[in-house]
């Protein structure tokens, strides 16, 4: 595939409705297979509510992805790629949740980012975390990084996911149970796997979606 307009894929995700997204379909090629018996789609009445912030770089040539890497010291997803995010507060929307959470980990403002939509949502049944993905476009490159919560803050291409390239297989033990987890090897240290994973699978599906349509 050619990479091509950003600007244009931007402008084409404003324009999605939820009707449009691929949903768990395309966030299931990223989840490991025997996890996926112990899925559920939707949030229940006691679910917890978080959000996170896929913040999109757009140039001329092409398309970054804001991700992290969480600092070691969390008590939860300590060392993944992640994008910024956290639980709500009280009243707040997923965009509010969204743009703070950024501004706190990562230190890109509100007032530097523009909400174009969002994702699928993803329910983390494991935790009964319902995980809301907001879509953000900036055109900022520096970061100040909270190093509470952040180890390292990076840019990934979004061609580099675009093809089986960085795309494997690994064996792993999560919560006692043996099984494959798709992973892409996108950082030369940290696999990028798991709900992060899931959710940039739909953006891959929207973006194949986007290049048959120009």
């Amino acid at each position: 595939m050619t990479y091509q307009k950003p600007k244009e894929f931007v402008d084409f995700l404003r324009k999605l409705d939820r009707d449009d997204l691929p949903g768990f379909e395309a966030q299931s090629r990223l989840m490991p297979q025997k996890a996926k018996q112990h899925h559920f789609p939707n949030e229940s009445e006691d679910s917890r509510h978080a959000a996170v912030l896929c913040l999109l770089i757009p140039s001329e040539n092409e398309l970054e992805i804001v991700l992290t890497v969480r600092s070691k010291s969390l008590t939860s997803h300590k060392g993944q790629i992640s994008f910024p995010g956290g639980r709500l507060e009280k009243n707040e929307s997923y965009e509010q949740a969204a743009l703070r959470e950024t501004y706190e980990e990562i230190g890109v403002s509100s007032n530097s980012i523009q909400i174009i939509g969002r994702l699928s949502g993803l329910m983390m049944a494991h935790t009964n975390v319902f995980v809301q993905p907001v879509i953000g476009v900036t055109n900022v490159q520096k970061f100040d990084i909270n190093p509470d919560e952040v180890a390292e803050v990076f840019t990934l291409p979004i061609k580099r996911l675009l093809t089986d390239k960085h795309f494997n297989l690994s064996d792993a033990t999560i919560r006692g149970v043996e099984m494959e987890i798709p992973q892409w090897d996108i950082h030369p240290k940290v696999p990028l796997w798991g709900a992060t994973a899931m959710m940039l699978s739909e953006l891959v599906e929207l973006y194949h979606r986007f290049s048959e349509e120009v």
